[in-house]
């Protein structure tokens, strides 16, 4: 059985602000020939909106609202919990981000590269000065995961956003 690694598949630092930014072309191998099981996309980002924005991923481009969702979260010390399904814009929230860089969102995507499952998404996130929360989402489809979009409800994102694709093989 082989170690399983993470493998940088793709690094995105923004050098003019982008009302989204999308990672395409996900491969299924790593250089030795293994299956990526799982997906971990990392952001550190800000919009141009000085009001919280949400910040969420679509899957493949997909708008057909097939998703569900649950989170828990803590907005300035106050508990939030809720439970979303079939989103019509079919993004997967996870985070509020605004007028800086100090929003840190994880979203980690299980057997992305599989076309017999539905797929599972767990996201953590910190906005340091504000909230915390974490939750997941279960899409309703199973056609492998090739590309994901980051939007923040179409604020655009600013300059040294930075967004991450890690591959786990393995």
């Amino acid at each position: 059985m082989t170690t399983p690694t993470y493998d940088l598949l793709s690094s995105t630092v923004l050098t003019s602000t982008a009302t989204s930014v999308t990672i395409s072309s996900l491969p299924t191998l790593d250089a030795n020939g293994n299956t990526y099981k799982d997906l971990i996309l990392t952001s550190q980002c800000g919009t141009t909106s000085s009001q919280l924005q949400y910040l969420g991923i679509r899957l493949n481009s997909d708008s057909s609202g097939n998703r569900l969702q649950t989170f828990f979260a803590n907005y300035n010390n106050s508990l939030a919990a809720n439970t979303f399904g079939g989103v019509t814009t079919n993004w997967d929230n996870a985070s509020q981000v605004r007028n800086d860089l100090h929003s840190f969102c994880t979203f980690q995507i299980f057997d992305y590269t599989s076309t017999n499952k539905q797929k599972t998404i767990l996201f953590r996130s910190s906005k340091a000065d504000y909230a915390e929360a974490l939750g997941g989402a279960r899409v309703d489809a199973t056609q492998a995961v090739n590309s994901v979009t980051f939007s923040a409800d179409g604020f655009p994102f600013l300059v040294g956003s930075t967004f991450r694709a890690y591959g786990i093989a393995g």
